[in-house]
C-alpha cells in the first residue's frame, strides 16, 4: 500500500505543533501503551483502534464521540478473547469458527487470569506455543522489552500459571534450594525433542511438574521421557488429581498416575518430598524396579502412598524419617 502523499509534512506539523512523538522501531499502540502504564492509567486514551481497550482506564473513541471505562479485568479479559477470535485487521488468525459471540461464552464464567488461561487453552487444545505466538502479537507492551509469558499473572514471579506461582511460594517459604526450568531433558519421539521441567528440587533431584490440566500429549510424552530416561525421579502436583483424563473416561489424573508408577500430589508440593534425600530417592526408585520385575508386591509410605499392594503378604513399618521395607514373597528386608 502506497504511503499518503502528504503523510511526511503531516508528521512534521504534529511534532511542531501539538509535541507529538515519533515512533521508531516500535508499534504506535506499545508506545501510548506504555505511556498509560507510566501514569498508572490515570489517564484517557483517545483513539479509535479497538486494540486500546485491553488497558485499564478511560478511553475516548473521536470516531463515534463515545466514552468508555475498561476496568482491569475487563482489559485482561478482552486479550484472551482476541487470542480466541483472532484479529483480522492486523493478520492474526484466531481459532475456527469461533466468533465473538461463542468466544463471550467461553469466558463468561471465567473471574481469574487463570480461569481465563485454562479456558483458552483448552480451546487451543494445549496448543500453548501458538496460544502464545497470537498472544504476544495482541498485547501491549507495558514497559520497555516487555514480553508476553503464558500467562501475565505468573510473569510477574517468573512463572506460567496460578499453580506453578504457588508452589513457587511455598519453595520459597520453606527455604528449599530449587531451579525453575532451567534442565533441559531430552526425550525422543520420532526426532529428538528437548524437555523441560517445572521445579527441580537441588537437595534430591526430584523434578516436579505443575499441571491443572493433563492432555493427551503431555501424558504420551512422560511416558516415553520414563523409558528414556528411568532413573528420573519425574513427579506430578495437579490442581485437581480427581479430574478425569477426558470426557466420558472414569479415568482421574491420579488412576493414571498409579497405572504408570509416577507420584502425585494435589495443590502443593507434599514437605515429605522436600525432606526425602538423594540416597533414598534413587534406592526406592531401584527397589520398585526390582520388585515390579519380579513381580513382588510392596508399599512404600512416608505419608504419602507410592505404590499400590498387588498380592501377598506385605509389612509396613516406619522408623524415624526412614523406612523400613519388609517383602514377605522372597524375604527380602531392606532398611535405609
Amino acid at each position: 500500500m502506497e504511503k499518503p502523499k502528504h503523510l511526511a509534512s503531516a508528521r512534521q506539523h504534529m511534532m511542531n505543533k501539538y509535541d507529538a512523538i515519533v515512533s521508531e522501531n516500535e508499534e504506535a499502540d506499545d508506545l501510548i501503551a506504555k505511556a498509560a502504564a507510566a501514569l498508572d492509567y490515570n489517564c484517557v486514551v483517545a483513539s479509535i483502534d479497538k486494540d486500546m481497550l485491553q488497558l485499564p482506564c478511560w478511553h475516548f473513541n473521536f470516531g463515534r464521540n463515545e466514552w468508555t471505562k475498561v476496568e482491569p479485568f475487563e482489559g485482561l479479559k478482552f486479550v484472551y478473547h482476541q487470542m480466541l477470535t483472532g484479529d483480522r485487521a492486523d493478520n492474526i488468525i484466531g481459532l475456527h469458527g469461533i466468533g465473538p459471540k461463542k468466544a463471550d461464552k467461553l469466558l463468561q464464567d471465567c473471574h481469574t487470569e487463570e480461569d481465563l488461561w485454562t479456558t483458552v487453552l483448552k480451546a487451543y487444545e494445549g496448543d500453548k506455543e501458538r496460544l502464545v505466538e497470537n498472544a504476544r502479537l495482541l498485547w501491549l507492551r507495558r514497559y520497555d522489552n516487555e514480553l508476553w509469558g503464558a500467562s501475565q499473572a505468573g510473569l510477574k514471579y517468573g512463572y506460567r500459571s496460578g499453580l506453578e506461582k504457588r508452589i513457587q511460594e511455598q519453595l520459597n517459604g520453606l527455604s528449599v534450594d530449587y531451579e525453575y526450568e532451567k534442565l533441559k531433558i531430552e526425550y525422543e519421539v520420532h526426532e529428538v525433542r528437548k524437555y523441560t521441567p517445572d521445579f527441580v528440587i537441588l537437595s534430591n533431584g526430584i523434578i516436579v511438574e505443575s499441571k491443572g490440566r493433563f492432555v493427551t500429549a503431555d501424558r504420551k510424552k512422560h511416558l516415553l521421557i520414563k523409558k528414556q530416561h528411568p532413573t528420573l525421579d519425574i513427579r506430578f502436583v495437579f490442581s485437581n488429581s480427581k479430574a478425569k483424563i477426558n470426557k466420558g473416561s472414569k479415568t482421574t489424573y491420579g488412576d493414571w498416575c498409579d497405572k504408570h508408577g509416577f507420584l502425585y500430589a494435589d495443590k502443593l508440593i507434599p514437605e515429605e518430598w522436600l525432606r526425602e534425600k538423594k540416597y533414598l530417592s534413587e534406592l526406592l526408585k531401584k527397589l520398585s524396579e526390582w520388585l515390579y520385575a519380579d513381580e513382588v508386591p510392596v508399599v512404600i509410605d512416608g505419608g504419602t502412598k507410592v505404590w499400590r499392594v498387588l498380592e501377598g503378604p506385605i509389612y509396613r513399618h516406619e522408623f524415624d524419617d526412614d523406612f523400613l521395607i519388609e517383602a514377605g514373597v522372597d524375604e527380602v528386608t531392606l532398611v535405609c
